[in-house]
C-alpha cells in the first residue's frame, strides 16, 4: 500500500509483546506501522506525522491512553482510534467511546485477525468520513457561491432601481463604489473618470467617488495609458491581478508600474474594470483590499461589469441630464448677467420665465403685473398693442424686431420710455415662444436730447457764422443796388423835370425847338435806356437776394424747431437740400458741392436728426478739402429695402488707424477748439436708432465716402 498517511498505523502499548504482535500482523497486511511504548512518545509521534488509525491501550504507566485519544481527535478528527485494553472497566470503556473511540478490543485477542478486521473497518469509516467531509465542503462552497450569486443578483436588481432614481453623476458613482465594496468585501474601491487636460492636450483620469481611499489618492491624475487604471482606460478590458510578481517579464504594458525587485510587502490584489457608456470608455473602477484574504475571481469581474453596464445606461441619461442642466444653468446665468429685464412669453403672450433683472425691478409691491396677455410688461395700453402686433407678425428664426420709445411706467409708477427687442424662439422648450428684452431709456433719451440739443446749438453756432455771411452778401448788394437806384432816381428826376419844363414853357410853339433840344441833351447824358435796363436787373437781383435770405432763415428755423415725438415718413431728397443749403457756406472758394437726387422711396424716422447727420457729414467733407481745391458730392439713391445717401469728398482722407475709431465718442483729429469729437459718434447713434447703418470708405490723401442706409418705409 506504500508509506502514505492513508495506510500508516500507530500502535501505542506498554507491552512489547503486544506491540510486536500487532506490528508483525499489520506489516504482513501491507500497512506501515509506528510504535510508541508510552503516552509521551505517542504524543510526539502524533505531532510529527499523520496517521490513518491509532491503536491505543488505555492503562499505561505514566499516563492514560485516553490522553492519546483526545490528542488524536483534537489534531485529526478524521483519524480513527481503536482502543485495545485488558483492564478497562466499563466506565473507562464508556469514557473512551465518548471521547471518540470507534471500537473496543479486549486483550489478549483470541484471533489477531480481529485487529485486521477492525483496522479495515476503521479505514472504511475514515474514507467515508473524508468523502462526506469533502462533499459537505463542496456543498457548503456551492451554497456559499449560490448565496453570493443570489446576493449579487439581488444587489444588481436593487442597484438598478436605485440608480434609475438618481440623476447626479456624483451620487451614481458613489452608489456604485459602495455596492462594489459591500459585495466584493473590499475595503478600497474608487471610480476615476476620463477628463480632458487642455494644458497638455491629453486625457487624464480624475477621482469621482471612493470608499476607503486616502486623501492623497484623490489628487492623483494619471494619464490614460499610464499605470493599471490608465491601461484599462485605454484598452477597455478588465484586469484582475492576484499576484503582481507574476506580471514581470510577461506584460510589457505594465513595465512602468511593476517593480523589478520583489517588494518587502506584497502588492494588494486588485481588480480594475472599465466603465462603458454606449461602447465608449468614460472611466475605470479600481477594487483592492480584499478582506477575507482570498483572490478576485471571474465572477467578481462579471459582477462589476454587470453593475457598471447597468449603470452605463443611467450614466448616459445622467450625462444628458447634466448637459441639459448645465445648458439651462448657463442660459440662466447668461440671462441673469444681462442688466436689462428679459421675459419669455408663451403662445398666449403670458410670461413663463424671466431673468434676475426683471425680478429685481418688477417683483415689488408697487408694480402689480396684470393677468392679461402682456400684462407683465410695464407698458401703456397703446404700447402693448404695438408689441402684440409685432409679436403676431414675427417669424421664428428671423431677425429680432426692435421697437423704440414705447411709453410705460417704472416699477414705482412714474412715467417712463422703453426700447424693446422681440424675437420668436426656434426649437424652444414647450410653452416658450417669444423673448422680450426691454430697457428703460427715459434718462438716456433725456441725455441724448440734451446732447443733441447741445450739438444742435454747436451746429447753429457754426451755421450762424455762415448764415451771417450768407445774409450779408445779398444784403450788401441789396444795399449797393438800392444806392444805385437812388442815383438813377435822381437822374430820372432830372429827365422828368426837363420834360416837365418843356411843358411849362410859355409860348410853347416858339420855344419847342430849344426845349426839346435841351431835354434830349439831358436824356443822352443820363442814358435812359441803360438806366431802365439796370433797374430791371437790380430789381431781379434784389428779389433773388431776398428769396435766399428767406430760404436760409426758413431752413434754419426748421432745423432748430423741436422734432416730433414719434417717427414720421420723411423724404430724403428734401432733407439733403436743406442740409446742403445750411452748410454750403462751409464750402470754401475753389471747392464745389454737387447734389444728385435719385431717391424715390421714403423712410420712417425723425427728420431733424437725419438732417443733423447730413450737416455733420457735409461740414466734415468741406473741412477735409478746405486747404485746397476739391469736390464734395452728395447723392441719394434707392436700394431694394433701403433709402441711401452718399457723402463723398476728394479731401485728405482718413488714416487706417483712425478709421476704426471715428465713431468713438470724443475722438477727433481736429485742433483744440475746432471740435469735440461727438459729431460722428452722435450721427452713428442716430442712424443706428433708425435701424440703419453707416458705411465708410477712405483712402489717405484721396478722400472719403460715407454712405447712410435707412430702412425704406413699407
Amino acid at each position: 500500500m506504500g508509506d502514505r498517511a492513508e495506510t500508516r498505523i500507530l500502535v501505542v502499548d506498554d507491552d512489547p509483546a503486544v506491540r510486536a504482535l500487532f506490528t508483525s500482523y499489520l506489516h504482513a497486511d501491507g500497512f506501515t506501522v509506528d510504535e510508541a511504548d508510552d503516552v509521551d512518545v505517542a504524543l510526539e509521534a502524533l505531532n510529527g506525522r499523520a496517521y490513518a488509525v491509532v491503536v491505543v491501550d488505555i492503562v499505561m504507566p505514566g499516563g492514560s491512553g485516553l490522553d492519546v485519544l483526545r490528542a488524536v481527535k483534537a489534531k485529526s478528527p478524521e483519524c480513527d482510534v481503536i482502543v485495545a485494553s485488558a483492564n478497562a472497566t466499563r466506565a473507562r470503556a464508556i469514557e473512551a467511546l465518548n471521547a471518540g473511540a470507534s471500537q473496543l478490543l479486549e486483550k489478549p485477542l483470541e484471533d489477531v485477525g480481529l485487529l485486521g478486521h477492525a483496522i479495515r473497518s476503521a479505514l472504511e469509516r475514515r474514507r467515508l468520513s473524508l468523502r462526506t467531509a469533502a462533499l459537505t465542503r463542496e456543498i457548503e462552497r456551492k451554497n456559499s457561491a449560490l448565496e453570493v450569486t443570489n446576493r449579487r443578483l439581488t444587489a444588481l436588481h436593487h442597484a438598478g432601481r436605485v440608480l434609475t432614481s438618481l440623476h447626479s453623476m456624483k451620487v451614481i458613482f458613489q452608489e456604485i463604489v459602495e455596492i462594489i465594496s459591500r459585495e466584493l468585501m473590499s475595503s478600497r474601491v474608487s471610480i476615476m473618470r476620463i477628463v480632458e487636460d487642455r494644458d497638455v492636450r491629453a486625457r487624464r483620469l480624475e477621482m469621482q467617488a471612493a470608499v476607503g481611499v486616502p486623501d492623497e489618492a484623490w489628487h492623483a491624475r494619471p494619464l490614460v495609458g499610464e499605470g493599471i487604471a490608465g491601461y484599462v482606460a485605454k484598452s477597455g478590458k478588465p484586469l484582475c491581478i492576484n499576484d503582481h510578481t507574476a506580471l514581470k517579464g510577461e506584460a510589457p504594458d505594465f513595465a512602468a508600474f511593476v517593480l523589478e525587485d520583489a517588494p518587502r510587502e506584497p502588492f494588494p490584489k486588485s481588480l480594475t474594470v472599465p466603465v462603458m457608456v454606449k461602447e465608449r470608455v468614460i472611466g475605470v473602477v479600481n477594487v483592492t483590499g480584499l478582506r477575507d484574504g482570498g483572490t478576485y475571481t471571474q465572477p467578481d469581474i462579471e459582477f462589476v461589469q454587470n453593475l457598471v453596464a447597468q449603470a452605463g445606461f443611467v450614466l448616459a441619461n445622467a450625462e444628458l441630464i447634466q448637459e441639459i442642466i448645465a445648458a439651462r444653468d448657463f442660459n440662466a446665468t447668461v440671462l441673469d448677467a444681462v442688466p436689462y429685464p428679459i421675459v419669455v412669453l408663451d403662445d398666449g403672450m403670458r410670461m413663463v420665465a424671466e431673468n434676475r433683472a426683471y425680478r429685481e425691478l418688477f417683483s415689488t409691491p408697487s408694480f402689480v403685473a396684470q393677468t392679461t396677455p402682456l400684462g407683465v410688461l410695464p407698458l401703456a395700453l397703446a404700447s402693448r398693442e404695438v408689441v402684440r402686433d409685432s409679436l403676431s407678425r414675427i417669424s421664428r428664426g428671423k431677425e429680432p424686431v426692435k421697437l423704440y420709445d414705447l411709453s410705460g411706467v417704472t416699477p414705482d409708477g412714474t412715467r417712463a420710455v422703453y426700447d424693446f427687442t422681440l424675437c420668436a424662439l426656434e426649437n424652444a422648450p414647450r410653452g416658450a415662444r417669444y423673448v422680450a428684452l426691454f430697457e428703460d431709456v427715459t434718462r438716456k433719451r433725456r441725455i441724448e436730447a440734451r446732447i443733441m440739443q447741445e450739438d444742435k446749438m454747436a451746429s447753429l453756432g457754426i451755421l450762424a457764422a455762415g448764415v451771417a455771411h450768407e445774409v450779408n452778401n445779398p444784403m450788401a448788394y441789396i444795399k449797393a443796388n438800392t444806392t444805385q437806384l437812388g442815383e438813377y432816381f435822381e437822374s430820372l428826376r432830372r429827365v422828368v423835370e426837363s420834360w416837365q419844363a418843356v411843358g411849362n414853357e410859355p409860348g410853347l410853339d416858339d420855344a419847342v425847338g430849344d426845349a426839346v433840344l435841351r431835354a434830349q441833351s439831358v436824356e443822352a447824358e443820363v442814358d435812359v435806356a441803360s438806366v431802365l435796363k439796370d433797374l430791371e436787373n437790380i430789381i431781379t437781383e434784389n428779389l433773388e437776394g431776398i428769396r435766399r435770405v428767406q430760404s436760409i432763415v426758413g431752413d434754419l428755423r426748421s432745423f432748430a424747431h423741436p422734432e416730433p415725438s414719434r417717427p414720421t415718413e420723411c423724404e430724403i431728397n428734401r432733407l439733403v437740400q436743406r442740409a446742403a443749403n445750411l452748410s454750403r457756406h462751409e464750402v470754401k472758394s475753389g471747392s464745389t458741392l454737387d447734389i444728385e437726387l435719385n431717391a424715390h422711396q421714403r423712410f420712417l424716422g425723425f427728420p431733424q436728426r437725419i438732417e443733423q447727420v447730413l450737416i455733420n457729414l457735409i461740414v466734415n467733407a468741406a473741412q477735409s478739402v478746405q486747404n485746397g481745391h476739391g469736390a464734395i458730392r452728395v447723392k441719394t439713391f434707392d436700394e431694394t429695402a433701403h433709402v441711401c445717401v452718399s457723402v463723398s469728398d476728394t479731401g485728405c482722407g482718413i488714416s487706417p488707424e483712425h478709421i476704426k475709431r471715428i465713431f468713438e465718442p470724443f475722438f477727433t483729429t481736429k485742433d483744440v477748439g475746432q471740435g469735440m469729437g461727438m459729431g460722428l459718434s452722435l450721427s452713428y447713434k442716430i442712424i443706428q436708432d433708425h435701424g440703419g447703418r453707416i458705411d465708410v470708405e477712405s483712402e489717405l490723401g484721396k478722400g472719403s465716402a460715407f454712405t447712410l442706409r435707412l430702412p425704406a418705409a413699407r
